[in-house]
């Protein structure tokens, strides 16, 4: 099972976050379809979310995937930014993000185990300055600040081999430390971690109230003085593609239409079983350094 996603956030210092996320290739979904996610919260709250599906088909590239299009969308690499524009029914929007000439992008394989499977993490930009125009809802929004790119992709069902995940991006002045964690389902964990700074972490751990970091120079604590929960997004995801495939589409749609027609709470508990969760978080270090911290997490 090929997967394939391109993920941006852009957050400004005025207290709005935007995410984007193009699964080009969704690992969540038994329908030939490609999607694309947009949200934007403001001061801890979500404003909107716009979802847009279509046939995987439609999805065309170049050879090197340098420019990925759609009807109403497009993503681009080019020499001195990235961009995404959509133009779609209800919204459209226009997102740059500066690259960093002199930066490598880095790749990791998440797999705790590896082997001829593969679940492999790039990293493109960890922090540049960005911006997007938007137009949804009747209104005008102008966004800029910091942005972050990465891509996703594998050849595992995800569902299948995973128990769960984390990332946080902890956002300090001048520059941004990101820590993700990958645990299999027989316990196998894999982190990584990834500073814009010259520092190297060796090993991390997180819990609900602080992060222990280890460097060469030591370690250290990160307390986590507020955690807003942003988001807690359920839906149904088959652990194989299977003769029950119209069984799968069925409990699929079902756990969305439990979820946009608010139905009661154990309908759509019952029919979903994976759950994705967005934090937004403010910490201390300890030199009294304030820390901005966007931490997302999957359980399978």
């Amino acid at each position: 099972m090929n997967f394939a996603w391109y993920y941006f956030d852009l957050h400004c210092s005025d207290g709005y976050d935007l995410i984007l996320t193009w699964h080009v290739q969704p690992f969540q979904t038994v329908f030939p379809i490609t999607i694309f996610d947009l949200f934007v919260y403001h001061k801890g709250q979500k404003l909107f979310h716009k979802f847009v599906s279509q046939p995987l088909g439609s999805v065309v590239s170049d050879s090197q995937k340098t420019i990925i299009s759609a009807p109403g969308l497009v993503y681009k690499m080019e020499a001195e930014q990235y961009s995404v524009a959509a133009d779609q029914p209800g919204f459209r929007l226009n997102f740059r993000l500066k690259r960093n000439l002199a930066a490598t992008e880095r790749h990791f394989e998440l797999l705790p185990v590896t082997g001829a499977d593969s679940f492999h993490w790039k990293l493109f930009e960890a922090l540049q300055p960005a911006g997007c125009e938007l137009e949804t809802e009747g209104r005008k929004y102008n966004f800029s600040g910091q942005g972050y790119h990465d891509y996703n992709g594998g050849n595992i069902n995800l569902k299948k081999v995973l128990s769960h995940w984390h990332w946080s991006k902890l956002l300090y002045s001048d520059h941004i430390l990101v820590l993700g964690e990958v645990v299999d389902r027989k316990h196998n964990r894999r982190q990584v971690a990834v500073s814009s700074a010259s520092e190297t972490v060796s090993s991390f751990r997180e819990n609900e109230q602080n992060i222990q970091i280890t460097t060469a120079a030591g370690s250290s604590t990160i307390q986590i003085e507020r955690s807003v929960e942003l988001d807690s997004v359920r839906f149904y995801m088959a652990a194989s593609r299977s003769a029950w495939l119209p069984w799968q589409k069925l409990r699929e749609v079902g756990a969305v239409l439990s979820a946009t027609k608010k139905m009661p709470a154990f309908i759509h508990h019952g029919l979903s079983n994976v759950v994705y969760r967005r934090f937004r978080q403010q910490a201390r270090d300890e030199s009294g350094r304030e820390i901005s911290i966007f931490r997302e997490e999957i359980q399978f």
